[in-house]
């Protein structure tokens, strides 16, 4: 029978990335194992004596980096008395996968049943010089039940799947923050989007980058020659959303 790890508890210690960032494990009296905050309610919890970690990536409201508020106090009193208690189960892993399958967190925008999309469907709209540095944009649609947004900056070119009626689709994307995600520019993340037609000329696309706190709303407004794209996030250490961009329909061949 193998023994449970000791813990020893010790002053919280840190180490220096090479990008110069200091990060921080701490280990508090009569709180078991140890944790790591992030911005805007991240955590990752690690409970030696249980063989568990628990990470959290999504954005927590009212959870800010101070051991006795949101999160933490939770987790401390009840995920102990979990594990330990009578009602602790002897395969975690298969129920825990059970319980997973029958929980659901839509993102999908409320919508209505159609738009637009016969007439704009592989528009180019073109942008005047801006900010974020936006070049182009574009939407392209799969029949009604799925879409692409596609975003041109200096970089490249960077698209946003995401589902019709009620549907999220999972995929990847490259497009940058543009400032919006607190400094962080990944060059790829796994998202998860959902899109629907507020209006007959304006689709809502909702996009959460799964690894993150963060969660962009894209609000484009179609007329018949131009295109008004806005972007916000749910959580930054700045400003949560972009100045308006103007976009126009690209001309054809004369």
């Amino acid at each position: 029978m193998s023994r449970s790890p000791r813990v020893r508890r010790a002053p919280a210690t840190s180490f220096r990335s090479s990008s110069g960032d200091t990060r921080r494990w701490w280990a508090l009296p009569r709180r078991p194992g140890f944790y790591a905050f992030g911005a805007f309610g991240q955590y990752a919890f690690v409970l030696p004596e249980h063989e568990l970690a628990l990470a959290i990536t999504g954005a927590v409201p009212g959870s800010i980096s101070r051991p006795d508020v949101g999160i933490p106090p939770l987790v401390w009193e009840h995920l102990p008395k979990i594990l330990e208690g009578p009602d602790a189960d002897d395969n975690p892993a298969a129920a825990l996968t059970d319980r997973l399958s029958s929980l659901s967190l839509s993102i999908a925008p409320p919508a209505l049943a159609t738009g637009c999309a016969e007439a704009i469907h592989g528009v180019r709209f073109e942008a005047m010089p801006n900010e974020p540095g936006l070049i182009a944009a574009t939407v392209c649609f799969n029949g009604s039940t799925r879409c692409q947004l596609m975003l041109e900056t200096a970089t490249g070119m960077h698209t946003i799947d995401a589902g019709l009626l009620g549907t999220c689709v999972e995929s990847e994307t490259t497009l940058p923050g543009m400032g919006l995600h607190h400094g962080y520019e990944p060059e790829r993340l796994v998202t998860v989007a959902a899109a629907g037609w507020s209006a007959p000329d304006a689709l809502t696309i909702n996009c959460q980058y799964v690894e993150t706190a963060f969660r962009d709303r894209f609000f484009l407004t179609f007329g018949s020659d131009h295109l008004i794209l806005e972007r916000s996030v749910n959580v930054n250490g700045g400003a949560k959303s972009l100045p308006l961009i103007r976009l126009h329909k690209e001309s054809g061949p004369e």
